[in-house]
């Protein structure tokens, strides 16, 4: 009874805000995003708005896309092994981007050949979609060239080298 009594004292206390608001701060600009997830019914992408943070740059849009695309949602599958992350985003002159990723983006096996290559227009659509100027993706893992995408797609022969 006197543990229920000093647990209702407390509750009657006003405890002070940890920081103070401040009514001037507009907060974080959002941007609408296009993000393409993978319908579990079918081998189709299926498109979805989302709200990602626009005061990021480039470099951060990109980052919050990749975000976006290792976590299921109402309107279907993952493209992305969850844990994923971009380390680092750059952009050539000729429209490509170069993404360089941690190792889990190795485990995007799908469910065959037809899956996987859902998986990989997933990212591409996602990226060129809502980074104007952008239509080519390059990809590495630390830093190296991307060989394989999951168990079937084979990477090496889409790269391009610089004449």
């Amino acid at each position: 009874m006197v543990f229920l009594a000093s647990s209702l004292n407390r509750l009657k206390e006003a405890e002070p805000l940890a920081a103070r608001l401040d009514f001037n701060d507009k907060g974080t600009a959002l941007m609408t995003a296009t993000v393409y997830y993978l319908d579990p019914d079918s081998l189709r992408l299926v498109p979805a708005l989302r709200e990602i943070p626009a005061d990021g740059g480039r470099s951060g849009m990109a980052r919050d896309l990749v975000d976006q695309l290792t976590v299921a949602a109402p309107e279907g599958q993952a493209a992305l092994p969850e844990g994923t992350r971009l380390l680092h985003f750059f952009e050539t002159d000729q429209g490509t981007a170069v993404l360089d990723f941690n190792a889990e983006i190795a485990d995007v096996a799908g469910t065959g050949i037809l899956g996987e290559r859902l998986r990989l227009d997933a990212l591409t659509r996602t990226l060129c979609d809502n980074l104007h100027g952008i239509d080519r993706v390059q990809l590495l893992v630390y830093g190296q060239p991307m060989t394989r995408w999951g168990n079937h797609l084979d990477l090496e022969a889409t790269l391009e080298t610089a004449p």
